[in-house]
């Protein structure tokens, strides 16, 4: 895709995989970009700017409070497991053929944020849509299959099970 950032956030990120780029390219560094999509698991942020909604779903039903959901949630998110990105770190690592390239790393099925606050509570409310959110989420694993032989191995749904 033709990128186009829609916030701070996404900018930087892509900034950095142009600088990325440009290291390669002009001195050789071995480097490999990879794109996380919406990771989620143990010991992930439930406050501030980097908490995932899964956190914050869990810590508020863990609270007793209502799930707040943000604008209409029928957002489309790629949630990836924590431990399959690590997995897929160390792929990256080791693999030759990776360097020089941008490989998404998601589990390649995207949920909205309605069915993500249905797997953990049916109590919950809608609070105002944020500026510049993204409405939809989906990455093409194709490369990191490809390249790194990596494929993500647990499911949104099991684990989300697991912890309730």
């Amino acid at each position: 895709m033709i990128a186009h950032p829609q916030n701070p956030y996404a900018l930087f990120k892509y900034v950095g995989e142009e600088m990325c780029g440009l290291f390669h390219s002009l001195y050789d560094l071995p480097v490999v970009c990879l794109r996380y999509f919406n990771v989620y698991g143990e010991r992930q942020s439930t406050t501030g700017a980097y908490a995932t909604v899964i956190g914050i779903f869990l810590n508020q039903k863990k609270s007793g409070k209502p799930l707040t959901i943000v604008g209409n949630g029928k957002q489309l998110r790629d949630f990836t497991y924590v431990g399959d990105v690590a997995k897929a770190n160390v792929a990256a690592m080791r693999s030759r053929k990776a360097i020089g390239h941008l490989i998404n790393i998601g589990s390649g099925t995207n949920y909205s944020v309605n069915e993500v606050a249905g797997m953990i509570d049916k109590n919950h409310k809608f609070i105002p849509p944020r500026l510049g959110e993204t409405r939809v989420t989906l990455a093409d694993i194709s490369k990191a299959k490809k390249i790194l032989g990596w494929k993500p191995r647990v499911s949104l749904e099991n684990w989300v099970k697991k912890q309730i």
